[in-house]
């Protein structure tokens, strides 16, 4: 595999079964990976060690991914914002766009979508 992205990233996901897998991915493709939960969590690590890319499921329980993101960007704006949802919906496309998201990805995640959607964030800095 190739080197690893010098990024660190936060991943947000409720899906037990789904963040396992994304997360085994990126632990080999980036310098350093977090990873919580639900949003709350992710909030708490964020706010601990800010990451540059954050990755996130919208629908989640104690704690949203654009609630996340809004309290996130009051804390310290990330260099990247990802948006994972299994939906498709007008309004939560608008209110990522609202609140900065930068990249809207559907589920099931595409691996190498991903990957090039952080070789983008790289090539972009």
């Amino acid at each position: 595999m190739a080197d690893k992205f010098p990024l660190k990233v936060l991943y947000v996901e409720d899906d037990s079964i789904t963040r396992l897998e994304v997360s085994k991915y990126l632990e080999n493709r980036v310098e350093k990976l977090m990873v919580a939960s639900n949003g709350q969590e992710g909030l708490r690590l964020y706010q601990e060690d800010p990451a540059d890319v954050v990755i996130t499921d919208i629908r989640m329980p104690i704690m949203g991914g654009l609630e996340m993101i809004r309290a996130i960007k009051e804390f310290k704006k990330p260099k990247s914002i990802i948006v994972t949802t299994a939906y498709n919906e007008t309004d939560l496309l608008i209110e990522c766009i609202d609140v900065g998201v930068n990249k809207f990805l559907l589920k099931p995640l595409v691996l190498h979508k991903l990957d090039s959607v952080l070789q983008n964030i790289l090539s972009e800095a």
